[in-house]
């Protein structure tokens, strides 16, 4: 074949497989259609209560759509058909969300002999940050609604993520090796309160850890490849916010800790890792317990209860870890609820008294099936999510299930939608539902 043919072949394909993510990007635009909307609208609120032009915002992003990738790309193209959402809002939300949606979060790995069963086990919340900006009939008690998402495009791994509704990178999620990833924010002395409410989102280098973790679940099959992967990008294109990423499969956990100049890891086949928002290892860049309370408190916390049930830690462990409310409930206590329901101040991952936990992710990695891997997905506040029917709040699935295997609730916004409820943690007297027995 020619070099000409050759060309001509690719572009083919090229072509083939953008028509295929945009396709896959309608299907999800339909799906969640009014979560994506809200959450949207939401967010040019937001940035017009942060006084910045949405609309000139738009307009700049057309010019930086190169940091999201090609097949990233395609998929929002997908998405606008199905919302009639603009592609430039869309760009933007995706580059910009975490400046607007300030994001906490905490999570922790065992494996070895930390664990009762054999493989290992991973605990992530995702938390975020309260803004008066989101107020109105449009807005489901200010927050940004999460979704579940199945990727099962051919030459990749079959995926599940779970995501902003109308976000192409990811939270969290797991693959069909069984390796999972997740992130946490990390507020340190080169990116300070200050440098939160001063920068400019307009120069700002847009999001990138969400990206870069979902193109690591599709193309990686292990820990360490996965590391690899993320250190040689965060390396060459590094974070926009600093942050911890944190990786394991069935039989070792990894952390990156990864900021503008600085990129260091832990690894571990048999312990504990654990991570809040700020840095452990960078220890010289992380920001005081006087001035961040709430993540050291969380971090200690979680570090205390698996350390109590070491050796013998499952998934039902996990599970009350994450409805913890020791310090609380409030933002220092795992399970974060707001301290003050009308407050008055802006995100800010700092603010102890405005975030909330969103949503709650436990694995099972399992050695012996990684494909048959268990993950346990809660949307809304843990306390209540957990505390529901199997299907209602919460769901078990395997790493390979298809989209036919998730409830319809969980996949456009309406189970988070019921489930959140940041204002009214629930007491550790109502009884939990063990997951072991799913």
């Amino acid at each position: 074949m020619t070099r000409s043919s050759n060309a001509a072949t690719s572009a083919v394909e090229t072509r083939a497989n953008a028509e295929r993510l945009e396709a896959a990007g309608r299907r999800r635009g339909e799906r969640a259609k009014n979560a994506i909307s809200q959450n949207i609208e939401r967010f040019t609120t937001a940035l017009e209560r942060q006084s910045h032009d949405p609309h000139s915002l738009y307009e700049r992003v057309r010019d930086r759509d190169e940091l999201l990738s090609a097949e990233s790309r395609a998929t929002i193209r997908g998405i606008s058909t199905a919302t009639g959402i603009s592609v430039d809002k869309l760009l933007a939300y995706n580059l910009y969300r975490e400046r607007v949606f300030g994001r906490g979060c905490t999570a922790a790995i065992a494996t070895g002999d930390a664990i009762g069963p054999d493989g290992t086990l991973f605990f992530k919340h995702s938390d975020a940050g309260i803004s008066d900006a989101f107020e109105g009939p449009a807005y489901h008690q200010n927050q940004e609604i999460n979704v579940v998402r199945v990727e099962d495009e051919p030459d990749s791994n079959a995926s599940i993520l779970i995501a902003g509704a109308g976000v192409t990178g990811m939270k969290m999620g797991v693959n069909e090796h069984g390796l999972a990833i997740g992130s946490t924010f990390s507020r340190t002395t080169t990116y300070t309160a200050d440098d939160q409410s001063e920068d400019d989102i307009e120069v700002s280098q847009g999001s990138r850890r969400s990206e870069y973790m979902r193109e690591a679940l599709l193309e990686c099959d292990s820990a360490r490849e996965a590391t690899a992967y993320l250190a040689s990008r965060l390396v060459t294109e590094p974070m926009d916010t600093p942050g911890n990423i944190l990786i394991a499969d069935p039989t070792e956990a990894i952390v990156l800790e990864g900021e503008y100049d600085h990129i260091a890891s832990e690894a571990t086949r048999n312990g504990l890792l654990a991570r809040g928002n700020t840095f452990e290892l960078l220890d010289e860049l992380a920001v005081s317990r006087e001035e961040y309370a709430s993540t050291h408190a969380r971090y200690d916390r979680i570090v205390e209860r698996l350390h109590e049930e070491y050796g013998s830690i499952d998934i039902d462990t996990l599970q009350r870890v994450s409805v913890d409310h020791e310090n609380g409930p409030g933002g220092r206590s795992i399970c974060v609820h707001p301290d003050e329901t009308d407050t008055t101040t802006g995100v800010d991952h700092t603010d102890d008294d405005n975030s909330a936990t969103c949503s709650s992710v436990l694995w099972h990695l399992d050695p012996s099936e990684p494909a048959e891997s268990r993950l346990y997905i809660a949307l809304g506040t843990p306390c209540t999510a957990w505390r529901t029917e199997a299907r209602e709040g919460w769901i078990c699935l395997s790493p390979t299930d298809g989209i036919d295997d998730v409830p319809e609730s969980f996949l456009n916004g309406e189970a988070w939608l019921e489930h959140y409820r940041p204002d009214g943690p629930i007491d550790a007297d109502v009884a939990l539902t063990s997951l072991e027995e799913h």
